[in-house]
């Protein structure tokens, strides 16, 4: 410190050094997961959840208004949507199939109609498949009317699952825009036709740390729909919670 100091350096440089060091430091470490509110007037939370809750906690440990902010609640998050999984296994598959075949690449590719696929690499055939898939979405104006319609924020991921189960990934939490299903909507559902026509070859198994994403993904998304986010912030990083009108973001950096 002292050597930097008669090379005269300024406070702001010694500053962006050592966050320089600490974000260094941190790149081998998990990094930090924030729960945040998404929702003006609180996070809302699945009847399905809270008995799921009820059945792990003690029920004077449950408070709605603070149980997010305690350490056991993202772990409980994974195990529910781990649970969520067992039920409806297929939510698993689709899931892993796209992220491993990277369908949401290739089928955004396929759709701005460019002329390349890029620099990734994909399966021929799997190309023809996706082909015949997006051939069959811009008969159906990109396969809108071939989704239910648009879930009711009400009704969680679980509950949709079980009234639409070829069509899961058309609810709410899974980022349904009022123009029609998003990319990774779209993408679930070509796994979803791929693996329903007993495609083994793309059947994807487990793996521990692209599961565990998974996992937590589906239980937020039924758990709280689009009420509440986990957001990722680098390890060792020094975070705030930036809070306006009941919706929060986290704010880190130099």
């Amino acid at each position: 410190m002292k050597a930097l100091l008669a090379e005269k350096h300024t406070h702001h440089d010694l500053k962006l050094r050592l966050y320089q060091v600490v974000a260094e430091e941190g790149q081998s470490l998990p990094p930090i997961k924030v729960v945040c509110c998404r929702r003006h007037g609180g996070v809302v939370y699945s009847k399905d959840f809270m008995n799921f809750l009820h059945s792990r906690w003690q029920s004077s440990e449950i408070d709605r208004n603070y149980v997010r902010y305690d350490s056991r609640f993202i772990p409980t998050i994974s195990e529910y949507g781990s649970f969520i999984c067992d039920k409806f296994p297929f939510i698993l598959d689709d899931m892993r199939t796209v992220h491993t075949w990277k369908l949401r690449d290739l089928l955004h590719n396929l759709l701005s109609k460019q002329k390349s696929l890029g620099a990734l690499e994909f399966d021929p055939d799997l190309v023809a498949k996706a082909m015949s898939f997006t051939d069959q979405m811009s008969e159906t104006k990109h396969c809108w009317k071939a989704f239910p319609k648009h879930s009711d924020s009400e009704t969680n991921l679980g509950a949709f699952t079980e009234m639409h189960p070829d069509f899961w990934m058309a609810h709410h939490s899974m980022d349904r825009s009022y123009f029609g299903p998003t990319s990774f909507q779209v993408a679930l559902r070509f796994a979803h036709i791929l693996l329903q026509d007993s495609d083994t070859h793309y059947r994807v198994g487990p793996d521990e740390a692209r599961d565990a994403m998974i996992y937590e993904r589906i239980g937020i998304s039924d758990a709280a729909g689009t009420t509440m986010v986990i957001e990722e912030v680098p390890a060792l990083a020094h975070y705030s919670i930036d809070e306006y009108d009941g919706v929060e973001s986290v704010v880190y950096g130099s």
